[in-house]
């Protein structure tokens, strides 16, 4: 998807195999095919009798993600280049890494691939989980999924579990498929600039399990110079990005 699109376009500036890349994706589940697919594979929430407040991640019933459509891109290119033509920096990508090939129905070893995945992002960052200021999941709002989301970010931030603010935007622009990374990141690094943390939309009933700290209202004038986000594809895709404020902010 988008997330591991933007991942390695800047792997591949650092490489030196481009000076400049565009990345993000583009995707619609808006449409039969898809929708008898997802349904299928059950992923789709199957709540009819409030269809405004399917899509609950995170949440006790929840049962799975509303469908979607959207784009995003973004120009990457290395901080200096940006700064000599005059560029806006609206933030940076410090590190990434991706995994894949567990067994989707296996949730400890889910779970352990995503957390190894996340660590893997933060050493390619440089960046110690003490560091991380927030955290931007996933949250399709499928039982198992939200479950392996949780046990791996408990696995990595260890004591500091409990303090680190966690949010998702998808149940408030519905599961936008491969176009969720790059329009999630844009939206998270305008949060970054403002120094504002988006709530979790229709987040009710906390599954309290998860230890977390879900972000249920708006937080304003938040430090955010270093976010996680995660990226988790089906059967089991996963991604992980560690992002930074525009230098100098």
């Amino acid at each position: 998807g988008a997330t591991m699109a933007l991942g390695e376009s800047m792997r591949a500036i650092r490489r030196h195999e481009a000076d400049v890349m565009l990345a993000g994706g583009y995707d619609s589940w808006v449409n039969w095919v898809y929708l008898a697919q997802l349904s299928n594979q059950r992923l789709l929430s199957r709540r009819n009798d409030d269809p405004q407040h399917a899509h609950r991640p995170f949440s006790r019933g929840r049962d799975g993600s509303v469908a979607g459509e959207g784009a995003g891109l973004m120009v990457l290119e290395r901080l200096a280049a940006a700064r000599e033509r005059g560029a806006k920096i609206i933030g940076e990508l410090h590190g990434y890494a991706a995994a894949t090939g567990t067994r989707h129905d296996d949730e400890p070893a889910c779970a352990r691939v995503l957390a190894e995945c996340i660590r893997r992002a933060l050493v390619d960052a440089n960046c110690a989980p003490a560091q991380i200021d927030f955290v931007h999941m996933t949250g399709d709002a499928t039982p198992a999924g939200d479950r392996i989301e949780s046990q791996a970010v408990r696995a990595v931030l260890g004591e500091r579990t409990g303090s680190v603010p966690v949010t998702t935007l998808k149940s408030a622009t519905g599961h936008l498929g491969n176009a969720s990374g790059a329009v999630e990141l844009a939206v998270m690094l305008e949060c970054m600039r403002k120094r504002v943390l988006l709530p979790i939309v229709n987040f009710t009933d906390p599954d309290v399990e998860s230890g977390l700290d879900f972000v249920t209202g708006v937080r304003e004038g938040v430090s955010l110079r270093t976010g996680l986000m995660l990226s988790r594809g089906w059967p089991s895709h996963y991604t992980a990005l560690v992002i930074g404020a525009p230098p100098g902010d």
